[in-house]
């Protein structure tokens, strides 16, 4: 099995891998300053973030991969330069996709500067082949909000999840029945991912369920809960990108409070 979160003395050992593909999510005009040698650049907003949906456009993501040389069968490693947030985006788009060697460059000490040369690759042919079910909407949350084998999770701060405080939205609270875990808690005070261990623990009152969705407003940093499960070996999670904006703009009863475990 893929290890989820890398460090770059593990990148170091494969790198020499024909099949191994480095993605550098930053922007073109930093990537060219300098970036892991051999990486490719494909800038996180213009190619795994959706212009008026969630996801993006599937087919011009599978010619861009193509173009850039990576198929089905290559081993991607992603970095986007310290916040995780896009590498965590990817990642999903890359799971909903159904791609099995994946993983995230641990990547916060890292000197990226090591090297100004653009990485030519074959082209190559990746076909696009969705499981449609790890991306749910709002009537898959109605259906499964009474249901005791599923949990949603909501990974805004627990001051927006209980109502206290709202900066964004038109009102304050949470989905009824969700459970809070704050997206930042994935990460150590030093700001690099939690290791396996501390994370099974963080998500220990969910090994009942059979499957954990994971939102948050609008599907941002619902990303980060959603890799950090990953990391602690769930299998079955899926997201709801439509989060709390969507609920609310659907007049969808909401909740204040803590909900009991």
């Amino acid at each position: 099995m893929t290890k989820v979160i890398i460090n770059l003395e593990e990148l170091q050992k494969r790198q020499a891998d024909e099949n191994l593909v480095i993605i550098d999510l930053r922007d073109e005009e930093i990537y060219n300053q300098g970036h892991l040698a051999g990486a490719v650049n494909m800038v996180a907003n213009e190619y795994f973030i959706g212009k008026e949906t969630y996801l993006p456009n599937l087919d011009q993501l599978g010619e861009a991969l193509s173009e850039k040389g990576i198929s089905n069968t290559s081993e991607i490693i992603l970095y986007d330069g310290g916040s995780f947030r896009q590498a965590a985006r990817a990642y999903f788009v890359f799971n909903y996709l159904n791609h099995h060697k994946l993983s995230i460059l641990d990547d916060e000490k890292i000197d990226y500067k090591l090297s100004t040369d653009i990485p030519v690759r074959k082209k190559a042919e990746y076909s696009i082949q969705p499981i449609e079910s790890r991306a749910v909407g709002i009537d898959y949350i109605e259906e499964k909000l009474m249901d005791d084998s599923s949990m949603l999770i909501d990974s805004r701060s627990a001051e927006r999840y209980l109502g206290v405080k709202e900066p964004k939205y038109k009102q304050a609270g949470h989905i009824p029945n969700a459970r809070n875990y704050e997206s930042k808690s994935v990460f150590t005070e030093s700001g690099s991912w939690r290791s396996p261990e501390e994370l099974k623990e963080h998500y220990k009152h969910l090994n009942e369920k059979e499957e954990v969705i994971v939102s948050c407003g609008s599907g941002g940093s619902a990303c980060l809960n959603f890799v950090g499960l990953k990391v602690a070996g769930f299998e079955n999670v899926k997201m709801y990108s439509g989060g709390f904006s969507e609920w609310i703009d659907n007049g969808k009863e909401i909740k204040n409070g803590k909900t009991k475990a």
